[in-house]
């Protein structure tokens, strides 16, 4: 799996797919967008849209895929009514890993805005939330066998 941090707007899903075209790939892979307005996610090109929790829990995708916003679907998962927002950071981690692995499984490609940067948030749930996203960044990092960073869209392979 290849994972690509950076900041929102600093060409992560378009890096992805410069990289396929110069491989003469194409766009195989397909995508799973957070669709913000209904919390539904959605693969492109297929009719109907997965609920987050058919995306967590049941689904299990058979062709490899690039998971884009990655941090949405986190915060989808983080505000469900299954986390115990009286837990630790450190088990709201644990948990939402323990749901992910599913959808995790055939990941080719993982895109996630990096969260923890810039104007610290006055909400503690809001802290909490960057520090899960970057928690959950650290194990996708470990686990990955490429980390790119984009800034400006460039990428830097610092894994």
């Amino acid at each position: 799996m290849i994972l690509v941090i950076g900041g929102f707007g600093q060409g992560k899903l378009e890096s992805f797919q410069e990289y396929m075209q110069s491989q003469n790939r194409g766009l195989l892979e397909q995508i799973v967008e957070e669709d913000i307005l209904d919390g539904d996610i959605f693969v492109e090109e297929v009719a109907e849209p997965w609920t987050k929790e058919e995306v967590a829990d049941e689904v299990v995708l058979d062709h490899p895929i690039i998971f884009n916003h990655f941090h949405d679907m986190v915060r989808c998962l983080y505000l469900d009514d299954t986390v115990d927002h009286k837990d630790s950071v450190e088990e709201i981690e644990t948990y939402l890993w323990s749901r992910l692995q599913k959808t995790l499984k055939n990941c080719k490609w993982i895109l996630c805005d990096e969260v923890g940067n810039g104007v610290i948030p006055i909400s503690g749930a809001d802290r909490d939330y960057r520090m899960v996203v970057g928690r959950l960044q650290s194990r996708l990092a470990k686990e990955a066998e490429e980390v790119y960073r984009m800034t400006c869209g460039m990428p830097t392979k610092i894994k």
